[in-house]
């Protein structure tokens, strides 16, 4: 895995989430909100196992709780 880069992932490279989860990026607000990159972390093998998360343009989750899951952005090397 490497570092998150947005021009990459905006190109459609594939991304994941620090412990490996599988993404699928379904959009990049351009709007002015501090989450602007939408998507779906994949929890399971099971395609339906899904929870969609937003993040920051440095691929930082975006944190609801007091908790740190490794959620935030990777690149698939």
């Amino acid at each position: 895995m490497g570092e998150f880069n947005l021009e990459r992932a905006n190109a459609g490279e594939p991304v994941c989430t620090r412990d490996g989860r599988d993404v699928e990026i379904s959009g990049f607000n351009r709007g002015n909100v501090p989450y602007p990159v939408c998507g779906v972390i994949f929890l399971g093998k099971n395609k339906e196992d899904r929870f969609r998360s937003v993040w920051n343009n440095e691929g930082k989750f975006s944190v609801f709780a007091d908790f740190d899951m490794n959620l935030d952005l990777m690149m698939v090397d």
